[in-house]
This record gives structure tokens, C-alpha cells and sequence, in this order.
């Protein structure tokens, strides 16, 4: 059985507190309206990010309505982000193709439905800059972390042969220092051989000396 026109003015005060004596352009909103309205409205209280809708449930005009087994679209980079019901932007975009706003909606001062089309791919599209933002700042991260590896060997080698240099330096005056005391010991060696010989030779001067004597 339909609902009658007092139910229906009951349906619509629970959802959005109109006040009974104030009509909404002259039209009473049918309680099948609510939900979709509802659907629309999360929308825009999401920040034009998410939608509720596909809502499934009852009313009556005693508790209003039971809303259950929602679907959570998202715009989002993160594809179904929100389980595998979760259609993204192309649900959102779906839903406000076949939605039409009523006096709710209106009430509500909901944008059109091919607004909200209009500002879900403008959503996207700021979603992809900063996804493309993101994904640059990252390559010049990583870009830098290679140049700041590179550098860091390269400097590591730099600093390897200074240290070789400076090793085969020291080996090199050690080994010229040794060379000179060789040669100096040889030179004394030569001197004292030098020495010894002539006083032999001044020996054996004198001893034939006195011999002819």
C-alpha cells in the first residue's frame, strides 16, 4: 500500500525538520525521495568525495525509515578503496546521471546533479595533479639519494687513493732515506777501508826504511 500524503509529510519532516506549516514550493516530497536525497547530501557533507547510495530498507510513520546495506563510493587513487562495491568516481558519476533533485534537495540548497558531475571530475582531476606531485617529488627524492650515493663513493675513492698516495709517499722516502744511510754507511765503510790501508802502507814504508838503514 502507498503511503498517504500525511505519511509522506511525515517522512520528510524526520529527514529535514521542516517546520508544518512551511511548504516546499508547494510540493510534499514522497518518502522514496529521502533516500536519494540522503545519498545527495553525502556528497557534498563529504567534501564532494564519497557517496552513500544503492540504500536498501523500509518506513513507516511511526520510526521513519531503516536504511540498510549501503554502497560507500570514493574518488580516490586507491581504486575500491572501500571494498569491491566501491565503483569510485564512475558510481558517483552514475548515481547523479539518473538522479533528479526534488524538494528536498532544493530545501537542502543541494547543487544539480550535473554539478556535482562537474565538481567530482574536477576532484579527479586535482587528485591526479597531487598523485603526479607526489610521484615527482619522489623521483627527485630518489634521484637525489643517487646523486648523494654517488657522490658519497666518489669521495670514499677520492679519499681511498689520497690515502694510498700518501702510504706509497712515505714508502718512498723511507725507502730514499734508507738508500741514504746505505750509501753514508757505505761511504764511511770506504773511508775506514781508505784509512786503514794507508797507515798499512805508511807500515810497511817504514819498515823498509829501517831496513836499508
Amino acid at each position: 500500500m502507498m503511503p498517504t500524503s500525511a505519511n509522506n509529510r511525515a517522512a520528510s519532516q524526520s529527514l529535514i525538520m521542516i517546520p508544518e506549516d512551511e511548504e516546499i514550493q508547494g510540493v510534499e516530497p514522497e518518502p522514496i525521495e529521502a533516500p536519494q536525497c540522503f545519498s545527495h547530501y553525502t556528497y557534498v557533507a563529504s567534501g564532494h568525495t564519497k557517496l552513500v547510495c544503492d540504500l536498501q530498507g523500509t518506513w513507516n510513520e511511526t520510526d521513519g525509515f531503516l536504511l540498510t546495506d549501503p554502497v560507500l563510493h570514493e574518488i580516490a587513487l586507491e581504486k575500491r578503496s572501500n571494498g569491491a562495491t566501491d565503483k569510485g568516481i564512475r558510481g558517483i558519476v552514475k548515481f547523479f546521471e539518473s538522479h533528479t533533485c526534488g524538494p528536498l534537495c532544493t530545501k537542502l540548497g543541494l547543487p544539480s546533479s550535473d554539478k556535482c558531475i562537474e565538481i567530482a571530475q574536477q576532484k579527479l582531476q586535482e587528485l591526479n595533479l597531487e598523485q603526479q606531485r607526489r610521484e615527482e617529488a619522489e623521483r627527485e627524492e630518489q634521484q637525489r639519494r643517487i646523486r648523494a650515493h654517488r657522490e658519497a663513493i666518489l669521495r670514499e675513492r677520492h679519499e681511498e687513493r689520497c690515502r694510498e698516495h700518501e702510504e706509497m709517499e712515505k714508502r718512498r722516502q723511507t725507502a730514499q732515506e734508507h738508500a741514504l744511510q746505505e750509501r753514508v754507511r757505505r761511504e764511511e765503510e770506504e773511508r775506514i777501508r781508505a784509512f786503514r790501508l794507508e797507515q798499512e802502507w805508511q807500515r810497511v814504508a817504514m819498515h823498509e826504511e829501517m831496513e836499508k838503514r
